[in-house]
């Protein structure tokens, strides 16, 4: 009986593998048919949403030739040139940040872009510190984000260095803009984005530098230890009770001591007696 009921057992888990492994198969294929058809979709659309743009541009130069300007580009003069200012921080990114350097592309960036926008916009110096402000909102967060969380919680020394290291860079950046006229309070302006994107690390980082220091003098005490074969030892309340008796006995022995009479000379030249016990006491 007891064969015949492990023979059952051993038939149902092979019938639920087989079935595990059918359905682990299906779910596999249909992964892939949905990635495939994901990848269709976005050759689809990115040539249509192309298409669209194009047929809105052909479309505004239609109006520009015949004279009857109907599109917001045209009749809404805030909203046409806050959308070309969009549009122009967003081309002169393109292709601006190739190379390791971000901080160093960043500056490049904005040196070109600060002579192309007093000859392309009216207020340039506004037009710029847009672009910083999307720079550092968008791009330099999202580089110092990816360099310290890595390091956040696995590695205190390499993430404190990481941080050093992004925030001097940020703030050297932003000695370099400083030249540039931005239209405000330069300084503030600066300050304000550097803040942004470094208040979530230095809110604890008070915290974090004393834990890594603490670790870290505990790890080279143990390590001067280990190199003198040290055992560290415990001192009990034996000790102390040892201790105690024998301060204990010293004053009893003082105090049975009789008095002992010198003779010493005074500044006048006279003899004075010093009963020693006494000083002892005094000086107890």
């Amino acid at each position: 009986m007891e064969i015949m009921s492990f023979m059952s057992v051993s038939v149902f888990s092979q019938v639920a593998f087989q079935h595990f492994q059918e359905l682990d198969e299906h779910i596999s294929y249909v992964a892939t048919k949905v990635c495939h058809l994901g990848d269709q979709l976005e050759g689809v659309n990115t040539p249509r949403q192309r298409a669209v743009e194009a047929q809105k541009l052909m479309k505004y130069f239609n109006e520009f030739l015949d004279g009857e300007l109907k599109s917001d580009v045209f009749t809404n003069s805030e909203k046409g040139y806050s959308h070309c200012v969009d549009v122009y921080i967003k081309q002169c990114q393109e292709g601006a940040f190739l190379r390791n350097d971000v901080f160093e592309d960043a500056a490049i960036l904005c040196q070109r872009v600060n002579k192309q926008v007093g000859e392309v916009f009216s207020n340039p110096e506004t037009v710029l510190a847009k672009l910083i402000q999307n720079i550092f909102e968008v791009k330099l967060q999202s580089y110092v984000k990816d360099q310290l969380e890595e390091h956040r919680k696995s590695d205190a020394e390499q993430y404190l260095k990481n941080l050093y290291d992004l925030y001097t860079r940020t703030t050297n950046l932003s000695s370099k803009l400083m030249e540039f006229n931005l239209g405000t309070d330069k300084q503030t302006f600066l300050s304000k984005l550097i803040k942004s994107i470094f208040i979530s690390y230095l809110e604890n980082y008070i915290e974090v530098e004393i834990g890594y220091l603490k670790s870290r003098s505990a790890m080279i005490l143990q390590r001067y230890y280990d190199s003198k074969n040290h055992q560290k030892r415990s001192i009990g309340t034996g000790g102390i009770q040892i201790h105690k008796r024998t301060e204990a006995k010293l004053r009893s022995g003082r105090e049975d001591k009789p008095a002992i009479s010198t003779k010493s000379y005074s500044s006048r030249g006279q003899l004075k007696d010093l009963d020693l016990p006494r000083i002892e006491e005094r000086m107890d």
